[in-house]
């Protein structure tokens, strides 16, 4: 689930969590095993072409920083437990993430969290307590 570099580069595993699923899954094809992650399928989803800097360029795909941003909110009160400083961990990553996108991506903002919105009243719980803990943010978000 988590490899360390030598030079200390750490690689987190990552797989889909569905409901029933275990918090670890074996990968065959990468012959190792995968934290299942809630919500992961919505970060996800509308990735974002860029190039690698690294000779001529490499094309890779990143996370779209908006959906991130909300994931963070979904999962801000999930994450309990053995994890406690994981829920501020994730508030203040979406917080910064939504300080930033709120001028430089606005509408993407507003359309992947009214995506969120849409996939039922537990996710939109999820969001609005979390934006009811950064009463800032929830402005910000309001304003768009």
């Amino acid at each position: 689930m988590r490899w360390q570099t030598e030079d200390g580069v750490v690689l987190d595993v990552l797989t889909s969590k569905r409901r029933g699923d275990d918090i670890a899954m074996w990968h065959d094809a990468l012959g190792a095993w995968a934290q299942a992650l809630s919500y992961l399928d919505f970060m996800l989803e509308n990735p974002i072409d860029a190039v690698v800097r690294y000779r001529e360029g490499v094309p890779v795909q990143i996370l779209a920083p908006e959906r991130a941003a909300v994931h963070e909110l979904i999962v801000v009160d999930m994450r309990s437990g053995t994890h406690r400083p994981k829920p501020e961990k994730s508030l203040a990553q979406a917080t910064w993430l939504i300080e930033t996108l709120v001028g430089s991506r606005p509408f993407e903002l507003v359309e992947a969290i009214e995506n969120a919105r849409r996939h039922g009243p537990k996710w939109r719980r999820a969001i609005d307590a979390s934006l009811a803990r950064r009463p800032d943010v929830a402005e910000m978000v309001d304003r768009l």
